[in-house]
């Protein structure tokens, strides 16, 4: 089994009035109301989980740990009617019980809230698809939220005039600042009422993790083998090969070759293959001769070009390349 931990910042979601807006009628008799959201996902971890799955990994057997390390949103609701600064529940006894102090909250959000355009509530709704499996398709369409129903995990942002920020990691764990992930997950953020003109959301998140997989047996073709001439001017030996998985490089010449990788450069001249050395890539290794070369970027594992120049005169050298 093989192991390769990463960490990542997923892109920021940005909402709007447009984005993933939502209509719900709900019937109560003889209530009949009709609500309009916005509904979007924020963390789908099976996104995350795909997002650095080794490509030579076999997808049947990798295993997933996910931490999300922060989740948080900005946002600017000019939409809203300003609350009256008499109105906001200030405690300067310390003499105030916890009791009290939630009182006095649950007394202004009853007060000021969605209903009289004071406020936008946002939820946190959690998608469980307990069948899927990494690659399939993820059914997030079997959870009914009723939205004339309070849901648990929510709370109400106000207009203070001025960007706000909201903490989201505390309404997912209680106790705790990071949580856990799972590929069957997706966690969605919904705005009630629906955004307006300038209103705006950005979500962020970050979050590490590791992946344990088996490796999927690799069936190799040789995309590559022939002898090239080369001059004192550079030539491109190989191509691009993102599915590059090895390639031989001989210098059959009695003068230095020199080689690079990436952009053309005929001025490049720090990498040199001695006439009857062979430069080998195997396993992610670049070596001369059995020799391991500590090359710095690495660059040559993402399969770029590869670009070969004689120190004098005309040389040639032997070149094969197996790719998956």
């Amino acid at each position: 089994m093989y192991q390769i931990p990463f960490t990542g910042e997923i892109n920021k979601v940005i909402i709007d009035k447009n984005t993933g807006v939502r209509t719900v009628t709900t019937q109560y008799e003889p209530t009949i109301e009709t609500y309009t959201f916005n509904r979007i996902s924020i963390v789908s971890w099976r996104d995350i989980a795909l997002k650095h799955l080794p490509i030579d990994a076999d997808i049947s057997t990798a295993m997933f740990e996910l931490k999300c390390e922060y989740l948080h949103f900005d946002y600017l609701i000019p939409s809203r009617v300003v609350v009256p600064s008499s109105a906001i529940p200030v405690s300067n006894d310390l003499r105030d019980t916890d009791l009290i102090r939630q009182t006095r909250a649950i007394e202004f959000k009853n007060k000021f809230n969605r209903d009289n355009n004071y406020a936008f509530e946002f939820r946190l709704v959690e998608y469980y698809d307990p069948n899927y499996q990494l690659g399939d398709t993820f059914q997030n369409e079997n959870l009914w939220l009723d939205s004339l129903l309070d849901y648990p995990t929510s709370d109400l942002i106000y207009n203070n005039r001025l960007p706000g920020f909201i903490d989201l990691i505390p309404y997912v764990v209680k106790n705790g600042s990071i949580f856990f992930g799972d590929i069957k997950k997706q966690l969605m953020l919904e705005i009630l009422p629906v955004l307006q003109n300038d209103d705006i959301i950005c979500v962020t998140c970050g979050y590490t993790g590791s992946v344990t997989y088996e490796k999927k047996p690799i069936e190799l073709i040789n995309s590559k083998s022939e002898n090239v001439n080369i001059t004192t001017e550079t030539t491109k030996v190989l191509n691009t090969n993102n599915r590059r998985y090895a390639f031989y490089l001989s210098n059959n010449s009695s003068v230095d070759i020199y080689y690079h990788f990436g952009i053309n450069s005929n001025n490049s001249i720090k990498l040199k293959l001695k006439p009857g050395s062979t430069l080998i890539y195997e396993n992610k290794s670049l070596n001369i001769d059995g020799e391991e070369i500590n090359y710095p970027d690495k660059r040559y594992v993402n399969g770029l070009p590869l670009w070969l120049k004689s120190s004098s005169g005309n040389a040639q050298v032997s070149i094969e390349e197996l790719s998956f």
